[in-house]
């Protein structure tokens, strides 16, 4: 399961970002993905400000594309959500002379095979050489692409010789605006009275839905599956 086919993560929406987020979890990558791995590309913000962490770091592969911009605050974030957890992809690599340096942390290359050239091909191998990365062919849309593939080193296969993108059709949960604006009240007051919050939250099922999502999701940590709102 890739991402990819609509965009990356990110871009200069911060909404849009946090939207997709939200359908993530609210979807559960692992009804999609059948408990098999989900390649998520992002942009370096996504990164940095850790929002992807709401999403499983066991099932989830965070794809990086080549071209985003390299920075010390870059690295420190891919180090620290990879000690979470997260598997790391170098997205649409084509190796030259110098060495990248999320080849340190990277688990993936997943090159477009269309762009290599022998000397590609060569540069590449060598660049994993000692390495535990493994190697990814994008745009793999023939048998004979695949073979291509397969003769050069690569293990995984992404093309339209083995299937179409395929879009996902739900129904959100719709939300009940009043509700929420009763809630933030609640919020406000000291003591906090969760007698009061809980039941406001039940009266929506959207929030009901989500709360539960996070709240059992790996942002938050919890050994114990949480089933009440309370």
């Amino acid at each position: 399961f890739d991402t990819a086919a609509d965009g990356v993560i990110g871009g200069k929406n911060r909404d849009a970002t946090r939207t997709i987020l939200d359908d993530m979890v609210l979807l559960g990558l692992d009804r999609l993905t059948g408990g098999e791995r989900a390649f998520v590309r992002c942009t370096s913000e996504v990164l940095t400000e850790k929002l992807v962490t709401v999403l499983a770091p066991e099932t989830t592969v965070l794809e990086i594309p080549e071209s985003v911009k390299q920075s010390a605050h870059l690295m420190d974030a891919c180090r620290d959500l990879q000690s979470a957890g997260f598997q790391l992809a170098l997205v649409d690599y084509i190796p030259d002379q110098s060495s990248h340096p999320l080849l340190e942390v990277v688990s993936y290359i997943k090159a477009d095979i269309t762009q290599l050239d022998a000397a590609g091909f060569q540069r590449l191998r060598e660049c994993v050489a000692g390495k535990p990365i493994t190697l990814i062919a994008s745009k793999v849309d023939s048998q004979e692409l695949h073979s291509k593939a397969r003769s050069e080193g690569f293990t995984l296969f992404q093309g339209f010789y083995f299937c179409y993108p395929e879009l996902i059709l739900t129904a959100k949960v719709p939300s009940n605006r009043l509700f929420h604006l009763e809630i933030l009240r609640q919020l406000q007051t000291d003591p906090l009275n969760i007698r009061k919050i809980g039941p406001l939250v039940m009266r929506d099922a959207s929030l009901v839905l989500r709360l539960l999502r996070l709240v059992n999701s790996p942002i938050c940590a919890v050994r114990q599956e949480v089933t009440s709102i309370e």
